[in-house]
Order: C-alpha cells, then structure tokens, then sequence
C-alpha cells in the first residue's frame, strides 16, 4: 500500500491540469522540447488510484474513484481504431508512431486484470467506473 500511495501522489503531482494525462517531468528537463505523456504512467496512475481508492479505511474513495477514471480515459486515449496500442503522447495530443514493448503490454494486461477483480468483488464501495 505505501508503494501505491507514493506512486499514487506522484501521478496527481504531474496530472497536467489541460490535457488530464500523466506528463513525464523528465522529457522536459532532458532538452526534448514538448512534454510526452507515456502509456506506462497512465497504466500505474490506474492501478495506485484503484488500490488506494479500494484499501480499507479510505475515506477519500470517490475522489481515488475520479481519479482512476480519469486515468482509465488517458489510456483509452492511446488505443487506435483497428486495436493498436499507442506508446507516446505529445504535450499537444499528437502520438509518436513507436514500438510498444512486451513489457509494456504486461503492464497493461495487470492494470486491466486489476480494474476487473475490483469491479467484479462487488466490495468496490465508494469506487465506481462508470463501465457498463
């Protein structure tokens, strides 16, 4: 839980408030121009919102709640029409035509397994997606 709540308050730390997605503070500072906004960090704020929002005791569930479909929509974001997965969002919500790792793809796997234990225990309390 201490692993979720940190990655959890350093994803709504770097939520760029125009665009909702996750922007990596490291392409800035690296001299790369615009900011990009990486799948992966959309997938981990996912997963850190759903945990934090569904650990017992949480008394701020439906803001986590917020949060985790707020994230769940940037990553939609990054999946084409024909059921490709985009890798790379620019500042201005263009995407960078890239490989996208198996790794990647893992962590999208557990992000999504993740969201549907939570939504299909029927102990989601104040945590709701909105998937219907």
């Amino acid at each position: 839980r201490a692993a979720a709540e940190l990655l959890y308050t350093h994803a709504r730390e770097s939520v760029d408030l125009r665009s909702g997605f996750v922007l990596d503070a490291k392409s800035q500072q690296n001299g790369a121009g615009a900011r990009r906004a990486y799948r992966d960090s959309q997938l981990l704020w996912l997963k850190a919102a759903l945990v934090m929002g569904n650990s017992p005791g949480s008394e701020d569930g439906e803001e986590r709640g917020d949060d985790a479909r707020q994230a769940l929509y940037a990553v939609f974001q990054y999946l084409t029409d024909h059921g490709l997965w985009r890798d790379v969002r620019l500042e201005d919500g263009r995407f960078i035509g890239e490989a996208v790792s198996a790794r990647s793809l893992r962590l999208l796997h557990s992000a999504f397994e993740q969201a549907v234990r939570i939504l299909s225990s029927r102990t989601v309390g104040k945590l709701q997606l909105g998937l219907h």
